[in-house]
């Protein structure tokens, strides 16, 4: 474990070396003061909870129940009232049941396949027009998360 303050070539301000465990990361600070303050900040954080204490925490993404109802929301100024109500309807009836207290970033491809086949592909004739419906809420919301 190690901290360091420099203040490198490429840099116009002082910075700040963290070096713990074979990982390395450098923050610029300002000046060097601000640097020994931060360094001595940094190496208590580091002896009480490791690097992980250092990266900030991840955004919490809501639930695919709270999210549908935004998406709806806007997709009902979008849309036609038949296509709204069409999509309205199969989240509360086939959709929302399964994932409603899921957290985005926890529903996986594979439990979308595998949930029922309501959902799968074929199932019924109306089913092909819907099935994007949840990816494409999916995607707009998480797209780094699921790699849409």
């Amino acid at each position: 474990m190690g901290v360091k303050v420099r203040k490198p070539k490429e840099h116009t301000s002082w910075c700040v070396v963290i070096d713990h465990e074979g990982q390395r990361k450098t923050k610029a600070v300002g000046s060097r003061e601000a640097a020994e303050r931060v360094k001595r900040e940094l190496e208590a954080r580091l002896a009480l909870g490791g690097i992980a204490s250092l990266e900030a925490a991840k955004p919490v993404l809501p639930t695919f129940e709270d999210y549908s109802k935004t998406w709806l929301r806007n997709l009902e100024q979008e849309r036609k009232p038949s296509t709204a109500g069409f999509y309205s309807q199969y989240l509360r009836l086939y959709v929302a049941p399964r994932f409603g207290t899921l957290r985005l970033d926890a529903i996986e491809r594979h439990r979308i396949r595998s949930s029922s086949p309501t959902l799968a592909p074929g199932s019924c004739r109306r089913t092909p027009s819907a099935l994007p419906l949840p990816r494409s809420a999916r995607c707009s919301a998480a797209p780094s998360r699921i790699g849409c």
